[in-house]
C-alpha cells in the first residue's frame, strides 16, 4: 500500500481493502506514519458480491504470516499446527464484510456503500489482489470495472502454480475478459494480466 501510494503522488488515489480490523489497523499505521493522504482503507474485503460472516481474526501476538490468513473456509487443507500458528483462538470470530468491486467504485448499485467516504474513482490503472485463493470472486465482483477501465490485474495464483499448470480456472476468466497473463517477475506465484487490446 505504502509503495503504490508513494508511487501515485499526491494526485493519485489507492483504495487497500483489508477485511480484519488488526491487519486494517496495521496498514493505517503505516500509511500514517508515512505521511500518505492519498490512501483510503474501508473496514470491507472484496469479493463476487456483498455477504457479512463471522471470521476468525489473524494472530498477531507472536511470530506469523498474517498475509496467509484466509475469510472463509479458514482451515481448509490446513495442518491443526498451521491454524493454530495464523487464527487468533483466544479472540472472538470478528464480524466480516465483503462487497465487490463493482459496488464499492459505484458501478453496481448497493445501498449504503457511499457511508465508506470513499473518492469518486475516474481510473483505475491496476488491480492488485492477494486474496488467499478468493482471486476469482474478487474479479467476479470487478467485470464491471475491468470492462470499463481495462487495468492491469497483479495477483497471486497459487491454484496454478501449485497444480504445475493444470489448475486454470483464474486464466479462462481472464480470456473471458480479454486479458492475456504472464508469470510475474521475482514473485513465483503471481501472474500479471493485460489487455490484449490495449
Amino acid at each position: 500500500t505504502v509503495a503504490f501510494a508513494e508511487r501515485v503522488g499526491p494526485g493519485g488515489k489507492v483504495l487497500a481493502f483489508e477485511a480484519f480490523r488488526w491487519l486494517r489497523q496495521v496498514a493505517a499505521s503505516n500509511v500514517a506514519m508515512n505521511g500518505l493522504g492519498n490512501v483510503w482503507l474501508p473496514p470491507v474485503g472484496l469479493g463476487a458480491s456483498r455477504s457479512s460472516f463471522e471470521a476468525r481474526p489473524p494472530q498477531l501476538k507472536f511470530f506469523s504470516s498474517p498475509g496467509g490468513v484466509k475469510l472463509q473456509q479458514q482451515q481448509q487443507g490446513m495442518k491443526t499446527e498451521e491454524a493454530m500458528q495464523l487464527y487468533d483462538w483466544d479472540m472472538a470470530p470478528e464480524r466480516i464484510t465483503v462487497l465487490s468491486l463493482d459496488e464499492v467504485l459505484g458501478l453496481a448499485h448497493s445501498p449504503g456503500v457511499e457511508l465508506l467516504g470513499l473518492p469518486q474513482v475516474d481510473s483505475l490503472r491496476l488491480i492488485k489482489i492477494d486474496v488467499e485463493g478468493m482471486e476469482k470472486e474478487v474479479i467476479a465482483g470487478a467485470r464491471l470495472a475491468v470492462q470499463h477501465f481495462r487495468p492491469i490485474i497483479w495477483t497471486e495464483n497459487v491454484a496454478y502454480f501449485s497444480s504445475q499448470g493444470q489448475d486454470t480456472s483464474f486464466l479462462r476468466i481472464m480470456d473471458e475478459l480479454e486479458y492475456g497473463c504472464a508469470g510475474a517477475q521475482n514473485a513465483p506465484n503471481d501472474i500479471i494480466c493485460t489487455d490484449r487490446h490495449g
